[in-house]
């Protein structure tokens, strides 16, 4: 199974839902559509191959996979905080990609 890159956007979505207890309360909190914050936690989930959240109960709750990633998703975002501040970049005015298959240094 080839996995494709996660993005910052997927961390700061994923941690939003968790923050805010709910898909709707993160769509608000971020000013997205609640559909746009579903999709992008299912790619994630689709990537890790795993549900992220068990959504069986009235708020989703993180499941083990959930908990697991949530540290290390916000010390990714937390590392390109400091980075981009060092640099004297602007958080969000920036994004990282990853190299095209065959073009990696």
């Amino acid at each position: 199974m080839e996995m494709d890159a996660f993005t910052l956007d997927q961390f700061r979505i994923f941690i939003a839902v968790v923050e805010a207890g709910s898909f709707s309360a993160a769509a608000r909190r971020l000013n997205r559509a609640k559909s746009a914050v579903t999709y992008a936690v299912q790619k994630l989930e689709d990537q890790v191959g795993t549900n992220l959240f068990d959504r069986s109960a009235y708020r989703p709750t993180l499941s083990e996979a959930g908990h697991i990633l949530l540290p290390k998703a916000q010390r990714v975002l937390d590392d390109v905080a400091r980075s981009a501040k060092l640099l004297g970049i602007e958080p969000g005015s920036f994004a990282i990609l990853r190299p095209l298959d065959g073009h990696a240094p």
